[in-house]
Parts: structure tokens; sequence; C-alpha cells
């Protein structure tokens, strides 16, 4: 998915990429039922689902970014666990 290429036969890849840019569809479908308007509200998409948004999803606009790096997901959480652990740390 990274790529959005790999080493089998071309029916089977075809069939792979079509499920896949239909999963990116849906995805944007449920943002803008849930109210967003996907052509102004900014969105971040981030970590591998960015990867995949962003080579599969066909919304290449500038209120829509797409953080790519695949441990941003991990990082955010170890930045928040020391956010909480200093605060807890001081408040003992």
């Amino acid at each position: 998915m990274i790529t959005g290429d790999a080493d089998i036969d071309e029916e089977y890849l075809s069939i792979i990429r079509a499920e896949i840019k239909d999963y990116a569809k849906r995805i944007f479908r449920m943002i803008g039922e849930q109210g967003y308007n996907l052509k102004t509200i900014p969105i971040t998409f981030v970590g591998g689902g960015a990867v995949m948004m962003k080579m599969f999803g066909d919304l290449n606009q500038r209120n829509i970014k797409y953080i790519e790096d695949v441990k941003s997901n991990a990082k955010g959480y170890e930045h928040l666990a020391r956010v909480y652990l200093k605060r807890i740390r001081h408040t003992a």
C-alpha cells in the first residue's frame, strides 16, 4: 500500500488497488457525513493511514495535509505519556 505496487499478478494488484481506493472514498464520505466540508475544513491524516489516503484518496487540496511518517502516531502517544508523567510527578 505504501508504494501502490506489489510483486503479484496484475489481475490481483488491480483488485487490491480498486478496493483501497473504495476504502479511501468511504473515509472521505464518512468525514463529510459528520458535517465537515472537505473543501474548506483543515484535515490532517497521520501515520500509515496518511500514506494510504494520499496515494489512493484522490484529494490533493490545500486544506488536506498528510503526515506520512508511519511512526508519527506512536511518537505522539510517547509525547503525551511524557507530558502526563511529568505532570503527575510535579503534583505528587
